[in-house]
């Protein structure tokens, strides 16, 4: 079997006892525990992905596809930046970010929110659905505003959603953006940008057009290029891979198993979901190379939490069983919390270290 590795998150933040701070240094040479801590959680959601992927392109896909039988991959996403008129040319000139992968439109975006003066706006994006991490967005709004209501009181947030409602723990957010930070938020739900101007600073859609000093616009996503190489982006879009949920084996390229954000499915694009995936994929392919067929009914489960503050988080749990013509079904087991507290936030911690230690390990 090839491992083509997958995608993880860095979920850990800073301790309750810390003072929120943004120190632009700590994130020139980040390490898993440092990305996390301080600035009021803010950091949690400058570093939402780390994705290694293989790159090289001097290798033919489908020949290796042949050479090596029952291989499986973690593509991640690729961010359709062409998709908004007017970013390549702004992003190219450090006016606007998508800061959805770790790297150095994370750095940028936390110096440019250090910079920001007291009474600016923050202009974010949220992209149409299907995309990586579906409570994301609204988190890292969350923790931003935390970092304005102590360091920048004055200051706002627009956030445009390319989605009729919030895509995920709608309740959660709701609540902190209600009693943590009355007024600051504006959230517009139907207004996927469709512009931006770096010049004018100014976010495009079809109903608005908003003017920020920080502009963080999500563009909408796909299967990463990977996928395009083995002829498995085959959804009516051709952005998404369908896949034998079972197995995880690609319906278009056989014998190549795809797990984690490429997939389309009703299951949330998260990095715990991933881990499952790649259980249920690994034991599927454990049982074809022996000759036997896998388990008919494999059962995963997603956990998330959110921070709503630099003490606060919710969670929410669910549990999912295969069923055949029917994909996973969501099970009775699992909930949500409806609001954010200080004991989700320890046990968000905890969380974020153990998944942290079975994605690495």
């Amino acid at each position: 079997m090839i491992h083509v590795t997958s995608t993880s998150r860095a979920c850990l933040r800073r301790r309750p006892h810390e003072p929120p701070r943004l120190d632009v240094e700590l994130f020139k040479h980040p390490s898993r525990r440092e990305a996390g801590r301080g600035h009021g959680g803010l950091a949690r959601h400058l570093f939402p992905g780390r994705c290694r992927r293989e790159r090289d392109r001097k290798n033919d896909a489908h020949a290796h596809q042949a050479q090596h039988p029952n291989t499986y991959s973690a593509p991640g996403i690729e961010i359709l930046t062409d998709t908004v008129k007017g970013f390549k040319e702004a992003e190219a000139n450090g006016k606007v970010v998508h800061a959805w992968k770790a790297g150095s439109q994370t750095g940028l975006l936390l110096k440019q929110l250090v910079a920001m003066p007291d009474g600016g706006t923050f202009v974010m994006s949220v992209p149409a659905s299907p995309y990586r991490c579906p409570p994301g967005p609204y988190e890292r709004a969350c923790l931003v505003a935390n970092y304005f209501k102590q360091s920048k009181p004055k200051s706002k947030i627009i956030l445009l959603d390319g989605n009729p409602d919030i895509a995920s723990k709608k309740a959660l957010f709701m609540d902190a953006w209600t009693t943590l930070y009355p007024g600051m938020i504006d959230y517009r739900p139907n207004n996927a940008p469709i512009a931006v101007n770096g010049d004018q600073m100014t976010v495009v859609t079809e109903f608005d057009q908003v003017k920020g000093d920080v502009l963080n616009v999500v563009p909408r996503q796909r299967a990463g290029e990977l996928c395009d190489l083995v002829g498995a982006r085959n959804d009516s879009n051709k952005a998404w891979c369908t896949v034998n949920l079972a197995t995880f084996e690609s319906t278009a390229a056989p014998n190549i198993h795809i797990i984690g954000d490429s997939v389309l499915s009703n299951l949330p694009k998260s990095g715990h979901m991933a881990t499952n995936h790649a259980k249920v994929c690994a034991s599927a392919i454990v049982e074809l190379l022996a000759g036997r067929q896998p388990d008919s009914n494999p059962v995963v489960a997603n956990t998330c939490y959110s921070a709503t503050s630099g003490t606060t988080s919710g969670y929410v749990a669910n549990v999912y069983r295969f069923e055949e013509g029917k994909g996973y079904v969501n099970q009775p087991e699992g909930g949500a919390t409806s609001k954010g507290d200080e004991s989700n936030f320890a046990n968000n911690e905890s969380w974020a270290q153990n998944i942290w230690a079975e994605v690495l390990s």
